[in-house]
């Protein structure tokens, strides 16, 4: 049984909520039915496990990292995912709050100062787009 949710549990032992877009869960459905069902693991409360253990390791997300970085030509790495993520969802303009609860951050101060190039970048469009209507103005007299 998968839902569009999932509860990760982070840093501390706090648990903070994962909505997953339809064609993923379709993706981990599939895994469970191949995969990990053919895995000595399979009633293993984790989502992903391993041929050694309940749990998949830290090393192996990092080593199939270090095999995807040599195939895409660049380092990818998982904070890569969730910095990408953050500055996904601060260019769409979604509320700092929103994106602070679903990164797990509790504090938003936190949240602003890893991210301040967002808002750097967010000044210069909001100056330029000020330039703009300034420039219109006078023109238009």
């Amino acid at each position: 049984f998968l839902t569009r949710t999932l509860f990760i549990k982070g840093k501390g032992g706090k648990y903070r909520e994962i909505m997953l877009r339809q064609d993923v869960v379709e993706v981990v459905q599939d895994y469970i039915k191949t995969e990990r069902s053919q895995s000595k693991f399979e009633s293993s409360p984790y989502l992903f496990v391993s041929s050694r253990s309940k749990t998949l390791h830290r090393d192996a997300v990092n080593n199939w990292m270090k095999k995807v970085s040599d195939d895409v030509g660049f380092k990818v790495y998982p904070h890569k995912f969730r910095r990408t993520f953050v500055t996904f969802l601060l260019k769409k303009q979604v509320p700092i709050t929103t994106v602070a609860k679903l990164t797990g951050h509790y504090s938003i101060s936190v949240l602003e100062k890893h991210y301040n190039s967002v808002s750097r970048t967010s000044k210069q469009q909001a100056c330029q787009l000020m330039l703009g209507e300034a420039r219109k103005s006078i023109d238009d007299n």
